[in-house]
Order: structure tokens, then sequence, then C-alpha cells
């Protein structure tokens, strides 16, 4: 008994710390992209001469860019050059607005793009040509992703939007994983839309951006991670000045009521400068000014400053709540974020769920901590 009351405790103290009032925002990381990473160029050496593969590059600090591993040896005119580096697959650079602020500049290329002309000239001939002729967008993401199905991923995207279901359940089915991985950390906040302003110049009267939204959640117990929830929106609109563009997060369960109700741990957000099935070389989406905002109610309150009580708190097995308003439901998670029971009455039973620390979801807004001892 000692060693279960001390666990409680141990873990109130713990969950206490991560207290989090409704918050209207998510801070982004570098949400203006006014700071920037310097990424070294890479040059080959063949005899005593050097040639450079591709030149320093700058990118948004704290966001993510597709880059490619190489690590091979390639026979040119009877000698080996040897390649070791992350070439990067997106072509990425800093726009400056005319108040002199930062904003972030994707433009759809080729590797021809990418590779300095001289050295590309050189090794074009023993170069596959898939990476020869393919047209990459560039995308800037919350999250790393993987260069090995990324053009896969773009066929489930082009094929699906601007529709948003439909694609999340196929990004799902063939396992989000395979395309992303290390999102950004929600903490128990619930994305509701992202917004910012975008500008857009097209290659190609069929060509648009993109910008795709991914929830995620670990289930630990079936040893996946599954995709519950996200958004999409086709940047189209070719202009020269700044437009406002939102984005919209729904759950799976609002696209398809057979998906589970499940809150995300994870959430990726995805900028493509292309994103439909043309990919036009030279298309460009600038990006600047973004904001996460999160649905009402979706931090978890303490018991001291929260508009209604749960009690009692600790408990063994019934737990009810009163608030000012009605309580129409009652709705508990563990701290993973999946959904274990749900009422329409003001009380729960909690009587066979193991010891621990549990979130009551009151009226599908507000959350609280609560102790199963």
């Amino acid at each position: 008994m000692k060693k279960t009351i001390l666990s409680v405790l141990s873990t109130f103290l713990m969950m206490s710390s991560l207290s989090l009032q409704a918050q209207p925002e998510f801070a982004l990381p570098n949400s203006h992209f006014e700071q920037w990473t310097k990424h070294p160029g890479y040059a080959v050496s063949i005899v005593v001469a050097s040639y450079p593969v591709f030149d320093d590059y700058y990118t948004p600090t704290s966001w993510d860019h597709l880059t490619m591993p190489v690590h091979e040896s390639v026979e040119y005119s009877g000698l080996t050059i040897n390649i070791d580096t992350d070439l990067p697959l997106s072509k990425i650079g800093v726009h400056n607005n005319s108040d002199g602020d930062k904003a972030v500049s994707l433009t759809t290329c080729r590797l021809s793009d990418i590779v300095v002309s001289s050295t590309y000239n050189i090794i074009k001939n023993y170069i596959d040509s898939i990476y020869a002729t393919t047209t990459y967008p560039s995308v800037l993401s919350s999250g790393t992703v993987n260069h090995e199905n990324f053009l896969d991923m773009l066929d489930i995207i082009a094929e699906y939007e601007p529709v948003p279901g439909p694609m999340l359940a196929a990004l799902d089915e063939q396992g989000i994983n395979n395309y992303m991985t290390k999102g950004l950390p929600l903490s128990w906040h619930l994305p509701a839309s992202l917004s910012g302003q975008y500008i857009y110049k097209t290659a190609s009267a069929d060509d648009h951006g993109g910008i795709l939204l991914v929830g995620t959640h670990n289930d630990k117990q079936n040893g996946r991670t599954q995709v519950v929830g996200g958004g999409f929106s086709a940047l189209e609109k070719q202009n020269s000045d700044y437009q406002p563009f939102n984005v919209e997060y729904q759950s799976m369960h609002y696209y398809d009521e057979e998906y589970e109700e499940v809150y995300p741990d994870t959430l990726y957000i995805m900028f493509l400068s292309s994103a439909g099935e043309t990919k036009a070389q030279g298309s460009e989406l600038i990006l600047d000014d973004l904001h996460l905002y999160t649905a009402v109610g979706n931090g978890i309150a303490n018991s001291e400053s929260s508009p209604w009580t749960i009690y009692p708190n600790p408990a063994t097995d019934i737990v009810c709540c009163t608030a000012s308003e009605p309580v129409t439901s009652l709705t508990l998670y563990d701290l993973s974020g999946r959904k274990l029971m749900e009422t329409r009455d003001n009380q729960l039973n909690i009587s066979t769920l193991a010891t621990g620390m549990y979130v009551i979801e009151v009226n599908h807004q507000y959350r609280q901590k609560v102790v199963k001892r």
C-alpha cells in the first residue's frame, strides 16, 4: 500500500508541473522566420582540384527541410570520386519584406537548381535519371520528412487534395511514420487552425502550393502511430502581395465517424511549393506570420482555478462533477490522450481503472487532472 500511495503522489507532483491553462494560441517556434540556420556547402576533390557540389544555404531555425543522404563512390575518367553528404532536395531562401522583416521562400526545383552548374555538367551523365528528371516541391515542415518515401507521399496528397479526410486516411493506412517523424509535441494542446500570410508565384497555370496538417497519436497499446486528425489547404491564388490563409484542424472522427475521437500528441505542419499533379520548376511559395490556434479550453486546469468541481479527487470508484453550467458530458482520458470512457451524466465510475493519473474533460471543453487510487 505504501508503494502505491507514493507512486500516486509522485505522479501527481510530476503532472502538476505540466498543468496548463487554456490558451488561444500555441507558441510555434520561429513563426515569423526571423532566425535562420546556416548549412555548410559541400565539395569533392578530384586529383588536385576541388569541385563544389552545392553552396552554403540557409533554412529557418527550428524548421526541417528535405535532404537525401549520399554516401557512394562515382567513377569518373578512371578516377574514383567519394561523395559523403546530405544533399538538400529543397530550394529554400530568405525573402526580404518591404518593412525589412524576413519571410521564407520555397521554390519548386530540380537537382540542377541545387548542384553547382559546373559540377552538375560533369556528373549529370552518372546520375540516376529519376533524380535528374524529377521536379521536387520544396518542403518546409515541423518534423523530419523521409526522403525515400517523399514522392509516394506527394502522390497521395495530389490524388486526394484538396479533400483532407481521404488524404489523411491514406497516410494513416500506409503508416504515417514512413513519411514523417519527430513532429511538434503538443502537450495536451488541441489544434484548431493554422493561419498566416502567403504569396504564390506559379510557373504554370496548373500548379499550386499546399499546406498539410497531420495530428498523430502514439498508440502504445497497439505499437503504432496513428493519424487522428489534420487538415489541408491548397494555395492557388496567384498574387504579388500577401494574402491570408487559414487551415482548419479536424479530428478523423469528424471526417469519418468510424474513427475514434483521439487527442493528438504530435502535430506535423508541412508547406509545399507544389502540391498537385503539376509540379512546375520555378513555382515559388512565400510564407510569413504563422499562428497556430488551439481549441477553447484545451489546457488542463488546476482545481483551484476551475469553474467546476471534480470530487472526490483522489477517488476510488465514483467521480462527480458540479459546475456553474449544466454538465452534458464527462470524458476520461489517459495521459497519452486516449479516450477511456464517456457519459452524458455528471459522474463516472472509475473503479475498474488502474491506479494513477487521468484527465477528465467536461462538456468537451474543459479538462482537469484526477487521481485514481
